[in-house]
């Protein structure tokens, strides 16, 4: 089995959970994964309809690409249980409509075209530093009539300017990382990556804060609704970086993956800025079950159930400010 097929095997799971199929959904579904897998070989990329938007994705995305093609989005179940959750914390009955996101690790632009298509988000902000991802972005938001009002950026988001290195996956285009350290084996206690990560190609990109962004003026925080944060492991670095979301009260939702965010070396780091900066931690899950809110103090008590050395061990969380 090559390397390429094994780290898809190894992350997929993860990205099909979210889509959480019942058995009928399969078999419908899986013609289309038959004619996604094989149309590679004559097409870079395939449009397809997914929750009332068209999106183009890479042929050879076997995780983000094939998943939307074949399943449909699973955004809209995200968003609702963000949704859902920001109304009893603001009392707003449709707390998106008429404003805006920031969307950090946006890859094709999935979340944020959601937000704005269904919705009634008023657009923001798009950061993605991977170079295909982002020619896709900005596709898809000319696509679906919101270059106007969606902004692309082409850069990582950290705790410092700058560039960084990322870990390119040739199969997952939606984990891409950002790397933390020396490079091959660092992070993860020095061991390698369950998922070979270490043996990635490594491209370099353009790195910014948020507190940089928004201090010059490039992102302004003003009826931002939520920062929507999934970074592969570094949201830790992201908010150490963010702390202008907190201060002006802009609810932050994140991947909360221990397995990775340990490798890069944040997990503490992570556990840490929600203990002492936001208020409250609410479970979002993958979106099927409604939100567990608790005190951000108890962040250890979240993490207690999920295993950072299980590759698949994952959830979704949405910070509050106090």
């Amino acid at each position: 089995m090559s390397r390429e097929s094994s780290e898809t095997q190894r992350s997929l799971p993860r990205t099909l959970a979210k889509l959480a199929l019942n058995h009928r959904g399969y078999r419908k579904a899986w013609p289309r994964e038959r004619f996604f897998l094989g149309a590679k070989r004559h097409t870079p990329v395939v449009a397809v309809d997914a929750g009332g938007a068209r999106y183009f994705v890479s042929t050879s995305d076997e995780a983000v690409g094939l998943g939307l093609f074949a399943h449909g989005s699973h955004e809209r179940e995200q968003l609702e249980a963000v949704s859902a959750a920001l109304s009893i914390w603001g009392g707003t009955e449709s707390p998106l409509a008429g404003r805006k996101i920031i969307d950090i690790g946006a890859n094709i632009g999935t979340s944020i075209i959601e937000a704005a298509v269904s919705f009634d988000c008023a657009g923001g902000w798009a950061l993605e530093p991977h170079p295909g991802n982002f020619k896709l972005l900005r596709h898809n938001l000319l696509e679906n009539e919101l270059d106007g009002r969606i902004e692309a950026l082409e850069l990582a988001v950290s705790d410092e300017d700058g560039s960084a290195t990322l870990e390119v996956a040739k199969m997952n285009m939606g984990d891409h990382r950002v790397r933390v350290g020396a490079g091959a084996g660092s992070g993860f206690a020095g061991r390698p990556g369950s998922m070979a990560e270490e043996n990635r190609e490594t491209i370099e990109v353009p790195m910014r804060s948020l507190d940089s962004l928004v201090a010059d003026g490039t992102v302004s925080l003003a009826d931002v609704a939520l920062a929507w944060v999934d970074t592969q492991g570094h949201e830790g670095h992201v908010l150490a970086g963010a702390s202008c979301l907190a201060e002006a009260r802009v609810p932050a939702y994140i991947e909360y993956w221990p397995y990775a965010l340990e490798r890069a070396g944040g997990l503490d780091r992570l556990n840490d800025i929600i203990q002492g900066t936001w208020g409250q931690a609410a479970d979002i899950g993958f979106g099927r079950e409604a939100a567990k809110r608790r005190d951000a103090g108890e962040i250890e008590a979240i993490a207690a159930g999920y295993d950072a050395s299980d590759p698949n061990s994952a959830t979704n969380l949405l910070l509050l400010p106090s």
